[in-house]
């Protein structure tokens, strides 16, 4: 009776788990659709400071569209959030991952307790049943 029990509170602290998770990853944070990624170019103009030393930075987004990849460049006052939308998107995969863990976790525990809970039937036999 105790191994029921405790995988009973296997399977709870499981549960609990489960629910802090899911809170996790249903964030209010937004998210981008495709890669933000960064990257230094030179801009071409004349006499800008970047032909002589260090390029722009930029940030552009990309993502496929109908199998085409598109890329959008990106104002350089959106970059703060474009950044913390990539930081957002990065932490929701590893917690995706994590719930995803967890419920195999607790598929398997669940298996254990029907296992320890199931009880094999077998009527009686009879003797009319037993000659026959």
């Amino acid at each position: 009776m105790k191994i029921k029990s405790l995988h009973y509170q296997i399977l709870l602290d499981l549960d609990r788990q489960h629910s802090r998770q899911l809170k996790t990853l249903l964030t209010p944070d937004s998210f981008v659709d495709g890669s933000i990624i960064s990257f230094k170019r030179r801009c071409g103009k004349k006499g800008c400071c970047c032909l002589k030393g260090e390029p722009h930075e930029s940030l552009i987004v990309s993502r496929r569209v109908k199998g085409k990849l598109q890329v959008v460049y990106t104002p350089a006052e959106d970059g703060p959030f474009l950044l913390a939308c990539k930081d957002h998107w990065q932490a929701f995969r590893k917690n995706k991952k994590s719930l995803v863990d967890l419920q195999k976790k607790i598929l398997r525990e669940l298996t254990r307790f029907v296992a320890l809970k199931t009880e094999k039937y077998r009527p009686e036999r009879t003797k009319r049943s037993a000659k026959g």
